[in-house]
């Protein structure tokens, strides 16, 4: 169309049509925002190669970034995942505890297991008979030998009764040790008649930097929520070790509601979940989700549910195929305190985005609208091609490069397309306007509107820069140099090679107009921005509205 109408009805020639038309078409493409988005993505992945953190999807780095809950098992991130049993507790003394204990674990078990192994050894005179072996789900494993059948596990799902419950183990919970029971079965497993032989007393390492981490993420308004398959007091102690806040809100899986919506009523409520099972933690991270972007971090197949479900996965190399292969980002090392550099370099990536992206699309809106216009009033294309690469060059691509891999380690706000389109769009109609207005003068006063031309690429031009002057805010030495190297170089340009850019030779006629307008669009943009807020306002208050509704 607007081919048609530069060739047919504005009076140009074939070429003249050729070069309005092209000028529209590549002024609507915000060339260099998608390479420079994926060069500073691909960037930020090489950087935390060096880190050992493989990044698998490229969207992960930008997620990581922009997350308002961190959901973190105990094991591998709080504690480093290596445990020693420090005592072993035997309520029955007729029986040797450490005999039945050798031949209920199994050699390549998990980290419990390997401690377990290391104090008892492996040497047992039991026939074993048959096995059950350790469920995430049922927290306990059981064998049947020739002289009758024990379990070990999780207290809570092996008889009717708390941890809390015993005396003897109120200063083992108080440090934050980790307690595993053993019992007696009859032929039927029933937690009712089930007896307690003894327990086993573990401690897990608390890493050195775990304090230093939590408290970065606590610093940068995410929150911290701990959903383990320990028992929560014990969670809570470690917690307290820590001085972390809110150690004492924790709850039991036993104790969360079966009803999603309930669920969601008390999500908030606590930072501990202990005793969950994989289906409760996927319904946790499903119910934190309504609410926020939510990471999940996990190695086990009990977690594998719960990072596919999260907005952002993280799995430990340590952990299985199945946590990987599902997840958007992998730690090669074992040592969550590598997450803050993770996040950092995804703010980086973000923000420095989002502030450079209403640059490339300012140029996209003016074009689209002096398209419509042009069509509509059957009006040459007031752009040559060669003009707006002078734009896009000097304007927008070199200090968008540099502002693209500045440090900005901001926490992300949501609102993406909204804040890209502040600095845009009054820019951008502002730029229509004064076109509108110089087509309108040409129209009027029958003048040749190549006359103008050099009046619209210096206006332009300098709204351009006047954005760049404001994403740049607070002006450092380096962002100062890189402005005014921009301005400079603009103007030179456009005055020193205006053959070449097919515009008129500047005099003080053309420098007065150019003055004026720009005193103008000053205030307009000023006016521009100011509506702008108010509708962003109010977009904002209806979204939450609407929000609080569902």
């Amino acid at each position: 169309m607007l081919f048609i109408t530069q060739f047919y009805d504005s009076g140009q020639t074939y070429t003249e049509s050729i070069l309005s038309s092209v000028a529209g078409v590549i002024g609507m493409i915000p060339d260099g925002l998608v390479l420079l988005t994926s060069i500073s993505l691909t960037v930020g992945v090489i950087k935390m190669a060096s880190k050992r953190v493989i990044i698998q999807k490229l969207s992960g780095i930008e997620l990581l970034a922009c997350v308002d809950v961190l959901c973190l098992d105990k094991t591998g991130t709080i504690t480093d995942g290596s445990m020693d049993v420090i005592d072993v507790i035997n309520l029955d003394k007729r029986i040797n505890i450490d005999n039945i204990v050798r031949g209920l674990v199994v050699t390549d078990g998990n980290a419990t297991d390997k401690a377990i192994i290391k104090y008892f050894g492996t040497d047992t005179t039991l026939k074993e008979i048959e096995r059950l072996p350790f469920s995430s789900s049922r927290k306990y494993s059981m064998v049947e030998f020739e002289n009758g059948i024990f379990a070990i596990g999780a207290l809570e799902y092996l008889v009717d009764q708390k941890l809390e419950d015993y005396d003897i183990l109120k200063d083992y919970l108080s440090h934050g040790y980790r307690i595993l029971t053993l019992v007696s079965c009859d032929e039927k497993f029933s937690k009712a008649t089930n007896k307690v032989l003894g327990f086993i007393i573990l401690k897990d390492n608390i890493r050195n930097n775990a304090k230093e981490t939590l408290e970065y993420f606590a610093k940068q308004d995410v929150i911290v929520k701990i959903i383990s398959g320990d028992n929560p007091v014990t969670v809570s102690n470690l917690l307290k070790q820590l001085e972390i806040k809110d150690y004492d809100k924790y709850i039991s899986g036993t104790d969360l509601p079966d009803d999603y919506n309930e669920l969601k009523k008390v999500i908030n409520n606590y930072t501990i979940f202990g005793r969950v099972t994989p289906y409760q933690k996927q319904q946790i991270v499903k119910a934190l989700k309504e609410q926020a972007m939510v990471g999940y971090m996990g190695d086990g197949v009990n977690d594998v549910l719960a990072l596919k479900e999260a907005d952002c996965g993280i799995a430990l190399a340590s952990g299985i195929n199945a946590a990987r292969s599902v997840a958007e980002v992998v730690l090669t090392e074992t040592d969550f305190s590598v997450l803050p550099l993770i996040v950092d370099e995804g703010r980086r990536v973000v923000n420095n985005i989002e502030r450079v992206a209403s640059m490339y699309l300012i140029k996209t809106v003016y074009s689209f609208f002096i398209s419509i216009t042009c069509i509509l009033l059957s009006h040459e294309y007031p752009f040559y091609p060669v003009q707006l690469s002078l734009i896009s060059a000097i304007c927008v691509g070199l200090p968008s490069f540099f502002l693209a891999i500045e440090p900005n380690y901001t926490k992300v706000e949501k609102g993406f397309l909204l804040k890209v389109f502040r600095n845009a769009l009054p820019s951008a109609i502002c730029v229509w306007l004064n076109t509108l207005f110089l087509i309108m003068i040409s129209d009027i006063f029958n003048l040749d509107f190549d006359i103008f031309r050099l009046t619209v690429v210096a206006v332009t031009g300098y709204i351009n820069l006047r954005l760049l002057y404001n994403i740049s805010k607070p002006l450092t030495l380096i962002r100062k140099i890189l402005v005014y190297t921009c301005f400079i170089a603009f103007y030179l340009l456009l005055i020193i090679f205006n053959k070449f850019l097919l515009v008129a030779n500047i005099n003080v006629f053309s420098i007065i107009f150019i003055i004026i307008i720009i005193a103008a669009d000053i205030y307009i943009i000023d006016f521009l921005e100011s509506l702008y807020d108010k509708f962003a306002q109010f977009y904002k208050k209806r979204s939450r509205v609407r929000s609080e509704k569902n």
